[in-house]
């Protein structure tokens, strides 16, 4: 999915339904220099969006959410309960940049041609297209 990497670092648990495979872009999050972290909307109405999971993409949410729990049973008082899901080992928000920098680490180790973030999303809007999917299907997905 298209999605953005505020989107991702603003995503909440309760934004997500794992029983009925739906996600609610409602929400990013991003460092600005001199404010710290800010919690904020997508840019605009259209990008609040609601989004259908595929099937593995729950089990996959599932399974993090179960990993996550006994992270925090681990922790203890330590944890920071902020109900993000995609955090660091303490339990904070993963950080927009720290997105980044990890996912250019992972397409070198992976030996794949130089992407970005930003990148993603267009490839990913690109192979849809390709493969059929209805253009404002991929529009909704991509952009919001």
């Amino acid at each position: 999915m298209g999605r953005c990497r505020s989107e991702f670092c603003g995503l909440k648990w309760d934004a997500i339904g794992l029983v009925n495979g739906r996600l609610e872009v409602v929400a990013t999050l991003q460092r600005l220099r001199g404010h710290g972290l800010l919690t904020g909307t997508p840019k605009t109405e259209r990008s609040q969006r609601n989004i259908a999971l595929a099937l593995d993409v729950v089990q996959l949410l599932r399974a993090l959410n179960g990993a996550q729990i006994l992270a925090k049973e681990e922790a203890g008082p330590l944890w920071k309960e902020q109900g993000y899901v995609f955090t660091q080992a303490d339990g904070s928000p993963v950080l927009p940049d720290r997105l980044t920098q990890e996912f250019a680490a992972l397409t070198k180790a992976l030996d794949m041609p130089p992407l970005t973030f930003q990148g993603l999303r267009h490839a990913f809007a690109t192979m849809a297209l390709q493969a059929n999917i209805n253009s404002k299907v991929v529009s909704e997905a991509w952009c919001g």
